[in-house]
Formats: C-alpha cells, structure tokens, sequence
C-alpha cells in the first residue's frame, strides 16, 4: 500500500488547522519577532500572512511547514489544493492509497478538459465502491452523476495529483 508523507506533499498545497493548532503558529510568529519580520525572513507578503491569520483561511503548505514543521499533521483538519479547489476534511496522515484505488483510477480514471478527474463505470456499484475507497483518505468532496447508462464520480483534481 504506498504511502505519502505530510512532508512529500506538494508546497502548492494548502491546510487549515485547529483553534488550539492556530493559536500556537500565531504565537511561534510572535516569538519569532512579529509578522514583519517573518515575512521578511521568509519572503512572504507580510499582508499575506495578516489576511491569513484575520481572515483564518487555510495556510499555504510551506508556510505551515517552516513554523511548525514538517510532520506536526495532529492538528490539520482540513487540506486542500491551489486555488479554490475541492478538500479533504479531517485527513489522516500519512495519507494510505490503497493498491485497489490506484487501480481503479488507472483503469477508469480520466480527465475532462479542465483537469477534473471522472472515474467513469457502468455499475453503480463501482461507483459507490470508488467513493468508499476515497473515503478512507479522510472527508472528500466528490459528485455522482447517472449519464447515459454509466456512472461518473467526479473527485478534486488536487487529490488526483497526488
């Protein structure tokens, strides 16, 4: 069964965390020296980190990382790809894709012409089983949809990536 670290994840990713999570990153920023500073040290958009913090939107991956490091996952509730893209609420880390998964998307799996990977069967059944095997990942967004006699299971394309 492959396995993928918290460390081996794309930078581009992003998560968010817990209260308790939250208020230990913001207070390692303080400790640091403010987020003037960090933002300097780091090369971020000091406005950047204001909006992530007053806003608590989900933090870009290496962000988190160079605060709290590279496998403090306990406190990620939520993890999501570049942009507005779908999520894995709760993951557990590290992710476990399982062999019967990764067969499935190379045999059934493939791409509409935005990148949104469609695992495509002519059983509901499969379908449902797909989502079971999704599922095990940790919270996952995904559609179903009944078109023309076949099933089409429509999952985030970051997750897809991975």
């Amino acid at each position: 069964m492959p396995v993928i670290d918290f460390s081996e994840l794309p930078e581009n990713f992003r998560v968010k965390i817990s209260e308790e999570a939250s208020k230990d990153l913001w207070h390692r920023v303080d400790e640091f020296g403010g987020v003037k500073k960090l933002a300097e040290a780091f090369d971020y958009s000091s406005s950047k980190i204001y909006n992530w913090k007053s806003k608590n939107l989900a933090l870009p991956l290496d962000f988190f990382r160079q605060i709290m490091g590279e496998n403090n996952t306990e406190e990620i509730t939520l993890l999501k790809g570049p942009g507005s893209s779908g999520k894995i609420k709760d993951p557990e880390f590290p992710l476990k894709i399982s062999e019967e998964l990764l067969t499935r998307v190379e045999a059934s799996v493939k791409e509409n012409s935005e990148g949104t990977p469609i695992y495509i069967t002519p059983e509901k059944s499969l379908a449902e089983r797909f989502a079971e095997l999704l599922e095990k990942l940790g919270k996952i967004e995904y559609r179903v949809y009944s078109r023309d006699s076949r099933f089409e299971l429509r999952y985030p394309k970051f997750l897809h990536e991975i």
